[in-house]
């Protein structure tokens, strides 16, 4: 009777760290804020740039993407936060108007997938009009 509880406490322990282990993998959601406000076909900015929420140390920056665009770089912001900057011409070749929405996707250090998404006017009128 006693190995009999010890097996079902074990199990139930087995169970229980598989469903834990679980839930750790799910991915973790943060908030993101795409700047510029409105892409704008034909200007000549040089970065689009992503505010997050998460902290840089604990983010495997090597693993940072934008609608599967690879990171040019990031930096810290006063809050030791996550900003990440992407090429603007790889971004424009790849958007349409009226909109664009920016899915953010990279992992932490510890392996943990995060994303975040931003949505953003995207102009393509010819200079001028």
């Amino acid at each position: 009777m006693n190995r009999s509880l010890v097996s079902l406490g074990l199990f139930a322990f087995l169970v229980t760290s598989l469903v834990a282990g679980a839930c750790y993998a799910e991915t973790m959601e943060i908030n993101i804020i795409v700047q510029p406000k409105t892409i704008v076909i034909a200007s000549d900015s040089e970065w689009l740039t992503v505010h997050t929420d998460i902290a840089l140390s604990a983010v495997d920056t090597g693993s940072i993407m934008i609608n599967d665009i690879p990171v040019s770089w990031t930096k810290a912001d006063a809050r030791g936060q996550l900003v990440a900057k992407f090429d603007i011409n790889v971004i424009k070749a790849s958007v349409t108007a009226p909109e664009a929405t920016f899915v953010l996707t990279g992992l932490t250090t510890s392996g943990v997938p995060f994303t975040g998404t931003d949505t953003v006017p995207v102009n393509d009128a010819e200079p001028g009009r």
